[in-house]
């Protein structure tokens, strides 16, 4: 490896850009010889947001320890998953940057309208004011996101690695890795803090020095600046949208709520009726044993099909507790071992098995009711049929060991990641929600 710029007294450094020399110590990517005024990092700044034609830049993306609206935050943490939450926000009163506008909610205690900014964005879409409203809080690619006028450039970033890996034992090296910045590009793309974070990750890499470089694509169409109306119980948007080429104006405007107290009152509504669906279906097992209908093969059906409702309804109550609290992942990343998912997976045990029971039980509860139906058609065209221990063992197979195929499948096809947990103690992944949940519901109905 060439020798590298890596200190700041070298003049052609700031085209290299392999570390900083001004408020560094900020966020912690200081060059080797300069000594930082202050200890003290912002913790909450991170490497997340990304501009066209200008790179990665610093933002706040964690609410406070102290925060309590559980949504606002999740939609502050987790990666965005709507175009409202990949787009930065700009408070005038504290000069700071935020992830988006939930961050800037959590954080400012009395924001102030006049006193945030979205940033703009620019998409190759053709005008629909319908379609603006719906896709700004859904899933969509294929915008670029620029600073408006009248807010100040944020400090640039890189992603990088700057952690050893867990199973790393040498302690000055790992000391060395956090220590100072002098950014190493590996042949295979990825980056690393310094030369001593690649020996810890990946010993044998060869390592360059060259700046990083952004590529993005031509987005021309539309141009849509953003403007805040209110921050009570809900966001109003107005969207004030140009066509570029055309040079015609539209104004739109889309309403986000967040009113916390009306998704307390459905999710307390919700486990209030499951838990009457509890007490209810206890009732009837009670009931069929003592009339000693549990005897019979449908009356053995109709308790299995209760057992698996009653642990399905206990589930979805357990996971609906576990989703508000910090017991969930926030981060569905990919495990370079299976030894590091476990340790990851710890902390989160208690979602990670709720949502597989859930996953389970919904399952089951599926199966036994497509083998009562077929029992019931069995029964009213008079099918002979064999003894009921040895019926009832086969219709047991079936509606407690298919569930747990299913399950494990999906388990083991997700061997280097977190199958349940992620932003909800449930199905981590919506392609996995779709195969192994959805399909298989809907062929067995």
């Amino acid at each position: 490896m060439s020798a590298c710029d890596d200190f700041c007294f070298n003049k052609t450094l700031p085209s290299s850009q392999n570390c900083f020399c001004s408020e560094c110590e900020i966020f912690d990517d200081c060059c080797s010889d300069v000594t930082p005024k202050t200890t003290t990092t912002l913790h909450n700044y991170e490497c997340n947001s990304e501009l066209k034609d200008y790179g990665t830049i610093y933002t706040i993306g964690k609410c406070p320890d102290s925060y309590q609206i559980k949504k606002i935050m999740l939609k502050c943490v987790l990666e965005p998953s709507t175009i409202i939450q990949s787009i930065p926000v700009y408070s005038y009163e504290t000069n700071k940057f935020f992830k988006n506008i939930f961050c800037a909610l959590c954080n400012l205690k009395s924001a102030k309208i006049s006193d945030l900014r979205l940033f703009s964005i620019e998409t190759k879409i053709k005008y629909n004011a319908s379609i603006l409203e719906h896709i700004i809080e859904k899933p969509w690619h294929g915008y670029g996101v620029y600073k408006p006028e009248n807010v100040p450039w944020p400090r640039k970033c890189i992603k990088h690695i700057d952690t050893c890996l867990n199973n790393f034992n040498n302690s000055e090296i790992i000391s060395l890795c956090s220590n100072y910045t002098a950014y190493r590009f590996s042949e295979s793309g990825k980056l690393y803090k310094n030369e001593y974070c690649a020996k810890c990750n990946a010993p044998n890499s060869t390592l360059i020095c060259s700046r990083i470089r952004f590529s993005f694509d031509d987005y021309m169409s539309l141009q849509i600046l953003f403007d805040l109306r209110n921050l009570k119980n809900e966001i109003i948007i107005e969207m004030n949208v140009t066509n570029v080429h055309e040079k015609k104006n539209f104004i739109n405007f889309t309403r986000i709520k967040f009113d916390e107290e009306t998704d307390l009152v459905k999710k307390y509504i919700t486990i209030a009726g499951q838990s009457i669906s509890i007490i209810s279906l206890i009732i009837l097992i009670v009931y069929y044993f003592i009339k000693k209908l549990n005897k019979k093969l449908p009356g053995k059906i109709v308790i299995s099909l209760s057992v698996s409702m009653i642990f399905s309804h206990v589930s979805f109550i357990i996971s609906s507790i576990l989703t508000d609290s910090d017991l969930i992942l926030t981060d569905n990343r990919i495990y370079k071992s299976i030894n590091d998912m476990f340790k990851a997976l710890v902390p989160f045990l208690p979602c990670f098995l709720s949502g597989f029971f859930l996953h389970y039980f919904y399952l089951s509860f599926f199966i036994w009711s497509n083998i009562m139906a077929i029992d019931l058609f069995k029964m009213l065209n008079s099918f002979h049929q064999s003894s009921i221990k040895n019926t009832f063992l086969k219709y047991s197979i079936c509606g407690w060991s298919i569930p747990a195929i299913v399950a494990f499948t999906m388990i083991f096809k997700n061997y280097d990641r977190i199958s349940y947990g992620y932003r909800i103690c449930f199905i981590s992944s919506s392609f996995d929600l779709w195969i192994f949940f959805v399909v298989p519901g809907e062929d067995e109905f």
